[in-house]
């Protein structure tokens, strides 16, 4: 992470960081693991907030999604492209189409696609 003066302001460390930014290292956990370390089946609401890096979660291994019933997701790309990436994931993973909210995208399951 590169770090802040203020506490909102840290953020995933980049190979464009500043110079002489403080870093300080921070473990990752994937989903899977996190939800077989909590004992649960699944997710009610997950919300993402991940500055940007969206694309990088999103191309990745992203099965566990069959596991959340609804998602709030502060995606920074254009509106029309959002929308594309959101609703090619909605339909693959059996969500109703996106919904653009003030601030962010919602998901939610489609009646009867619970998985």
């Amino acid at each position: 992470m590169e770090l802040d003066k203020k506490d909102y302001g840290h953020r995933v460390a980049s190979s464009d960081a500043m110079w002489g930014a403080e870093l300080m290292d921070v473990p990752a956990i994937s989903v899977p693991t996190l939800l077989k370390k909590l004992g649960w089946d699944r997710i009610g609401l997950m919300k993402i907030d991940i500055e940007g890096h969206e694309k990088i979660l999103f191309s990745g291994e992203i099965d566990w999604l069959n596991r959340v019933d609804a998602l709030c997701i502060e995606w920074h790309d254009e509106v029309p492209e959002a929308r594309r990436r959101l609703t090619t994931i909605a339909h693959r993973f059996g969500f109703a189409p996106p919904q653009l909210l003030p601030g962010m995208w919602f998901m939610s399951r489609e009646e009867g696609h619970r998985r």
